[in-house]
Order: C-alpha cells, then sequence, then structure tokens
C-alpha cells in the first residue's frame, strides 16, 4: 500500500457522521445517505495522489487525504452531495480494517497567545476578552472532532487535530464565526489553564505624548489641596480647561472627565451653591493625582485601558444575562433631554445594569411623554410594556452590554420572561447602601474599578413622616434603616411631578410599610428615592403612584 492510499484511508476512517455533518450539513448527509440506501453505487480508481470516484448516475468527483481538497463535475462549489455519496460508500464497501490514527487536540492548550493574537484584529479580541467575563455554558465532546457548543448562545465550534484556527468549523451563519472560534477556545483553556490575556493585546508604542499632560494633572491637583478653595483664582478655571483640551488630545477620557468634573464643582463653590459637595471634590482631586501617577508608572495592558477609558462606548454581546427588575427613574437635563431609565439586577454576576429611553425636547412641537413610554413595549422585541420588565424578571440571551453595563436595545436579543422571585432571597453585597456611606454621603471605587454611577439599594424598617420643606422646595422622606438609625430621603420639587407629592403626602399606606427595599440614588449628601421593593412587589415612585 502506497504512502497516498494509507494517508487516504486514515482520512476516511475519520469521515463520520458528525465530522461531514458539521464540514456540509445534516440534510445534505441524509440524502448522501437516501441515495446509497435506493442503490446508487460509485467505482473507485486509486491514482498516485488522488481518487477518482465515478457515480451510476455518471458524476465524477476527485478526493485526496482531506476535505479541503476535492473537486466535483456538478454546478456546486461547495461540499455536495455526491462527494459525501463517494466518502460513504467507500466507507461502507471499501476501507480496509485500518487503525485510525490517533487524535491529539493538545494544541489547543499549547498553542501561544501570541500566535493566536496575529490571526486576529485588535477589536476582535477586545470584544472575545470582554465576552469572557460572563459565564457561558460549555458542552465538550470528542470524536473526530473536538466540539464545544455554547450553549446560551447556540453555538457549535468544532476544532480539528490540525494545529489551525483557519479549519475550525462554526454553527454561526452570521458572519462572527471568527469571534466564536476565538471564545470557544479561549473558554476552553480556562478549564484546564490560566493564561495571561496581556499577551493576546497589542504591545504599547515606546513614544508618550502624554507624559507632560499627566504631569500638569498631579501638579494641578496638588496645588488645589495645598493653595485651599478660598485662595483659588479664575485662572485655575482657565488651567483646567485647557487642561481638559490636553487631556484629549493625549487620548485620555477618562482623565478628561476627571479635569471637567473639578472644575464644574469649583464654578459651584465660586457660586456659593447649594449643590456644592466639599466630598465630591476631594474625591475627584485624590482620583485625579492617584489615575495620573499610576499612568505614569508600569501598568498591565489591561489596567492601562481601563484607567485610560474610552471616548465612546463599544457594546459587545454577551451569552446571558438574568436580569431582576429594581426600578425606573424619569429624568430630564438641562440640555434639553428627557427619558427613563431602568435598573436591573443580574443574578448572575451580581451586579447592576441599566437600559434608558430618551429623546431630544428642544425642537419645535418634540415632547417625551414618560406613561407612553413607561407602559408601551420599547426593548428586545418583547411585546411587553417596560412597566412589566422592570417589575418582573427575565432572561437575556445575546443581548449587548458595555463597560458601563448599560444595555443596548438590539432586537437581536432574545427575551424569556421568568416568575420573579422575592427580594429578600437575594444578597446584595456592594450594591446595599451602608451605613458608613450614607454618612459620607459619596462612594469612591477603587482605582483600577470602572466608576459605577448606578443607584444602591438600602433596607429600610419604615417611613416614620412625610413632609414638604417650602425652602428647598424638597419633599423630606423621614426613614429609619434596618439598625433604626434615622435615615432622610429627598425628593426634588417639579411641577408635571405635583400629583405624585400630594399621594405621597396623604399615604397612609406608606406610614404603614415595613422591612422594605428602596432603590436610591446618591448625589453628593442627597440621597434620592426610586422606587420601593418588597416581596415580589414593586413600586416606581415617580411612575407608578
Amino acid at each position: 500500500m502506497t504512502d497516498f492510499q494509507t494517508s487516504f484511508h486514515q482520512f476516511i476512517g475519520l469521515c463520520t457522521e458528525d465530522y461531514l455533518v458539521r464540514h456540509a450539513n445534516k440534510g445534505l448527509y441524509n440524502r448522501a445517505c437516501k441515495d446509497i440506501e435506493k442503490g446508487t453505487e460509485v467505482h473507485y480508481d486509486l491514482q498516485a495522489d488522488k481518487v477518482i470516484c465515478t457515480l451510476s448516475d455518471g458524476t465524477e468527483c476527485q478526493l485526496q487525504g482531506d476535505l479541503a481538497h476535492f473537486s466535483c463535475s456538478c454546478p456546486s462549489d461547495k461540499l455536495c452531495k455526491h462527494v459525501l455519496i463517494a466518502l460513504l460508500f467507500y466507507k461502507e464497501r471499501h476501507a480496509p480494517d485500518t487503525a485510525v490514527r490517533q487524535l491529539d487536540f493538545s494544541w489547543l492548550l499549547e498553542v501561544p497567545l501570541q500566535s493566536i493574537a496575529a490571526q486576529y484584529k485588535a477589536q476582535q479580541i477586545e470584544e472575545v476578552l470582554f465576552r469572557l467575563a460572563y459565564q457561558e455554558k460549555l458542552d465538550i465532546s470528542e470524536s473526530t472532532l473536538l466540539t464545544i457548543r455554547l450553549n446560551w448562545q447556540q453555538v457549535d465550534v468544532a476544532f480539528t487535530d490540525e494545529a489551525r484556527l483557519d479549519k475550525a468549523l462554526c454553527s454561526s451563519k452570521e458572519g462572527e464565526a471568527d469571534l466564536y472560534v476565538l471564545e470557544a477556545l479561549l473558554r476552553y483553556r480556562a478549564l484546564h489553564r490560566e493564561d495571561n490575556y496581556d499577551l493576546l493585546l497589542p504591545p504599547e508604542s515606546g513614544s508618550d505624548p502624554a507624559s507632560a499632560t499627566l504631569r500638569d494633572c498631579r501638579r494641578i491637583a496638588e496645588e488645589i489641596v495645598q493653595a485651599g478653595l478660598v485662595k483659588l483664582t479664575q485662572s485655575t478655571q482657565a488651567q483646567l480647561e485647557v487642561l481638559a483640551l490636553a487631556a484629549r488630545t493625549a487620548r485620555l477620557p477618562e482623565l478628561e472627565k476627571e479635569v471637567r468634573g473639578i472644575r464644574g464643582e469649583l464654578e459651584l463653590f465660586h457660586q456659593r451653591h447649594v449643590r456644592f459637595s466639599m466630598s465630591a471634590l476631594q474625591d475627584r482631586l485624590t482620583r485625579l493625582f492617584m489615575m495620573s501617577a499610576a499612568l505614569e508608572g508600569e501598568l498591565p495592558a489591561v489596567q492601562r485601558q481601563r484607567l485610560t477609558g474610552a471616548f465612546r462606548s463599544r457594546y459587545f454581546r454577551v451569552p446571558r444575562l438574568q436580569l431582576y427588575g429594581l426600578g425606573a427613574h424619569p429624568w430630564a437635563t438641562r440640555s434639553g433631554y428627557k427619558g427613563i431609565t431602568y435598573y436591573f439586577y443580574c443574578l448572575d454576576d451580581g451586579r447592576m445594569y441599566s437600559f434608558s429611553q430618551s429623546r431630544p425636547v428642544y425642537y419645535e412641537q418634540s415632547s417625551f411623554n414618560y406613561n407612553q413610554f413607561y407602559t408601551q413595549p420599547g426593548a428586545w422585541g418583547s411585546a411587553l410594556p417596560m412597566k412589566e420588565l422592570t417589575a418582573g424578571q427575565a432572561s437575556l440571551l445575546r443581548i449587548k452590554v458595555n463597560r458601563e453595563q448599560r444595555l443596548s436595545a438590539s432586537e437581536e436579543a432574545v427575551i424569556e420572561p421568568l416568575e420573579r422571585m422575592a427580594i429578600e432571597q437575594f444578597d446584595f453585597g456592594e450594591l446595599q447602601l451602608t451605613r458608613a456611606q450614607h454618612q459620607s454621603g459619596a462612594v469612591f471605587s477603587g482605582l483600577f474599578q470602572r466608576k459605577n454611577n448606578m443607584p444602591l439599594l438600602v433596607l429600610l424598617h419604615k417611613i416614620a413622616e412625610v413632609s414638604f420643606d417650602k425652602v428647598s422646595q424638597n419633599l423630606l422622606l423621614a426613614a429609619e434603616d434596618a439598625g433604626r438609625q434615622p435615615l432622610t430621603l429627598t425628593i426634588p420639587y417639579e411641577p408635571q411631578w405635583a400629583s405624585v407629592f400630594k399621594t405621597l403626602e396623604r399615604s397612609s399606606e406608606l406610614l404603614a410599610l415595613r422591612d422594605f427595599y428602596a432603590l436610591v440614588r446618591m448625589e453628593n449628601e442627597w440621597i434620592y428615592p426610586i422606587s420601593l421593593l418588597k416581596g415580589c412587589s414593586l413600586t416606581n415612585i415617580m411612575l407608578d403612584l
């Protein structure tokens, strides 16, 4: 037997149903089997480097030692049923009992990450690394192929024993096959070894045009702290504006946000505005100094990317999110936008996610009807209104999310409503307002953690009194937390919500409520309530009352 015949027989041994179906499809495979059952026969001419196969209907195929090299006289330019018939008939009638070569898939664990990165674009790697932070249910099977099924995404990726990613087979037909192949590979490796994903990221350039900007950020933070607020002049505001522009030019968006935030707080101070917060200013100055110092030093690529930030946040598709509605907050901005932001707790990773509906209202005859958006279907192709979604629980598959945990309205997502659990069954951990946070009036996140503007949950024993402060034009809810300590919830007055204020002031049910959660938004020293939750029920204060 020649070398070619040996390799051809070993190839025939690989041609199991799973192997052929993944290279073609189930329907084509079944049609080939039925044609053989109906009497189709094949004549073979084994030559030095190929096999010429003549079917009984006159069709002629040429085979070699793999499915990458074949030809057929039929019009199809892809793997056709005639090639499948030739393979299956040979395996059934002519293949000797040649031992199938031992398959080895260890290359999946041994291929260097740098070699993998060379086959992908930086944006593709960024998206897959983002997906890896989310859970996925894997099914792994090994035969002639090593197949990894991404269950929640309903995608199969099959690897051959040849150490080539471009030979991997993916069931996805959406043009994202390369992403699924990389995701399946990295998830498989994560089960067996620990990888340094920094090796997948592109190397940093030798020059650093941002170094002067970083030094200026540290310098101005030190100057403000040393001089004190009273001695600051308007020139400091001008320096901050120039520094913000320099940070944008140097592509340091997170630093630009902090510099502009400091400038805004100083404007409030000079105006003696009631919303000025010393703790918020100290928080921003601390972050600016620490971020600048950290970026000047040596950092892993992932941490450097996190501190640098991005000007426009990208949305990435993740396998699944199990979401539990926490509340809905209507809002309006001074720049002429109105909207509603919905908040959800994720059972998979214990984090909070948000989804917003908004419209500009600064055009003539433009408006935003809060009740209309709240009570009509508005996201993910669901027939359920947002009012029911935010008061319920659901599993979202193939949902797109950005790094700030905001959900996209993409209709590609598949939503499955679930029976709502009682809120008392959850341990919210860091999402729950602590006494120390209440007393300090601020929540400072770690340097390498993303800033989180999400609201928090607070466990209340009761609301003892509701009163309207005519001086500040705020409705004050005097509450007691779970430790029987006083806590004041504040709702700023807006004419459009006048009826809500009257309802709250007269509500005996509110005063009778005991041991419940409130979703609240922290802003400086103020605590603004969004919703009240107890058992399986949820009441959005501004939208349901």
